[in-house]
């Protein structure tokens, strides 16, 4: 573990970074890495990254390099107990360049080794009176073999419900994403991802992990932004927890919501058996009402527009047709999962935020993070204006760790759902009232 002296917020301590060939030969290659960098995504199944060497070694033919190496990354912040361990699948090399005679540069591409383990099988199986994460947990132990130190139970979210399902011979990750789909925790959420961050992997519902306490925040510099400083931070408290940069890719897109059922949505169920037809509304400020976010109020307003409609009742906006089996038991029920999933997923997505910070390892996708930024607003001495609908709490949703010889960078991106004050609105305004009219 670190025990020197942090000086700059973006120190790192390199410890392993080898090479290792299936013949057992070992190299250790930190000091030909130009960069390395590591990617973990909240909807992606496994850590992936590469590293670009600046090889004056010729390991491409003395190690060699053909695609079936392990690279062993460890590194820590110094005056950290926290630290990165963990050994990856090489499976592409790509931009080879020969700079000179004895040099040339080339990235490696590499994953956690259960990413090829998954591409190397199908499963043809069924399963009876199991809960899905029942299910979850017996495929990524007898098929993927990951280990109880990289998935203890407690790492699966238990999940509602005994079921029965036929798996018509697909890959274990693919399997495991569709069972997540369909998944409902205790309280009924149907928000179960499967993600891989630095301690291991995960099966868990979006809406338990929104409840946990924020890892650490970021804010702008107050030298940049004129944000109120706090009198008990130095210098490098305030170095790791501000942000060199930070931008909006998305803050909205009404149509893209209204299409993919954030706001209302309609389900038509057809059940062959019984000759019976059902309509299913769902009103988007109850959907939210339903389960927990980040803040405290929704993103959708209540105002009528010039049907006399509200946007939360626009059912037929996003509407599907689906057959239900009152024979079977599974698939569990497509009302309680379908729709709620595709409105809690559009509103977790609904704000995108990515941010340019110092290295951290108390960050990883599923933890949340306050973000404080300031108003626009022009800033007085005294108290200081934050941003009231986008600072609050964020997701991370992925993040980028970006390592050279002595500096670690963290590209991050946050979302979402929700606001941390209500949104103001009236339909009896005289302006709005003259646009409804227009």
């Amino acid at each position: 573990m670190a025990t020197e002296q942090l000086y700059k917020a973006t120190d790192v301590r390199i410890t392993q970074l080898t090479l290792i060939a299936p013949s057992g030969a070992t190299v250790f290659v930190r000091e030909l890495m130009t960069e390395l960098n590591i990617f973990e995504d909240l909807f992606s199944s496994t850590m992936t990254g590469n590293i670009i060497l600046t090889d004056t070694l010729n390991l491409i033919n003395s190690l060699p390099i053909t695609g079936h190496e392990y690279l062993e990354v460890k590194f820590e912040k110094p005056g950290d107990q926290l630290q990165f361990s963990k050994i990856f699948r090489v499976y592409k090399l790509t931009d080879r360049i020969r700079v000179n005679e004895q040099t040339e540069t080339y990235v490696l591409h590499f994953a956690s080794e259960e990413l090829l383990l998954s591409e190397s099988q199908l499963i043809s199986k069924s399963y009876s009176g199991l809960t899905i994460s029942s299910m979850v947990l017996d495929i990524a132990q007898k098929y993927l073999k990951i280990s109880r130190s990289k998935l203890p139970v407690q790492a699966v979210q238990t999940t509602l419900g005994l079921h029965q399902v036929i798996i018509p011979s697909w890959k274990p990750f693919y399997t495991i994403n569709w069972l997540a789909r369909m998944a409902l925790s205790t309280d009924k959420s149907a928000s179960y991802v499967w993600y891989e961050d630095r301690d291991g992997y995960h099966f868990s519902s979006l809406a338990t992990l929104v409840t946990k306490s924020p890892v650490q925040q970021l804010i702008m510099s107050p030298k940049q932004t004129g944000t109120e400083r706090d009198p008990t931070f130095t210098d490098l408290q305030l170095s790791q927890e501000g942000m060199e940069t930070y931008t909006f890719p998305e803050s909205f897109d009404t149509l893209r919501n209204l299409f993919a059922g954030m706001y209302a949505s309609e389900l038509i169920t057809v059940d062959p058996f019984r000759h019976a037809i059902q309509t299913i509304v769902y009103n988007g400020t109850k959907e939210f009402d339903r389960h927990t976010h980040l803040n405290t109020f929704p993103m959708i307003p209540n105002t009528m527009d010039r049907l006399g409609v509200p946007i939360s009742e626009h059912y037929s906006a996003h509407r599907t047709v689906h057959p239900v089996y009152t024979k079977t038991e599974f698939p569990l029920k497509y009302d309680q999962w379908a729709h709620p999933r595709a409105m809690y997923m559009a509103g977790l997505h609904s704000t995108r935020l990515q941010a340019v910070a110092a290295g951290s390892l108390r960050m990883k996708v599923g933890t949340v993070i306050t973000v404080k930024l300031p108003s626009a607003n022009e800033q007085t001495r005294g108290a200081k204006q934050l941003d009231a609908f986008y600072s609050g709490r964020y997701l991370v949703t992925a993040l980028r760790h970006k390592i050279n010889r002595t500096s670690h960078a963290c590209i991050v991106e946050l979302c979402k759902d929700s606001y941390t004050q209500a949104l103001k609105t009236s339909s009896e305004s005289p302006f709005i009232q003259q646009i409804k009219s227009s």
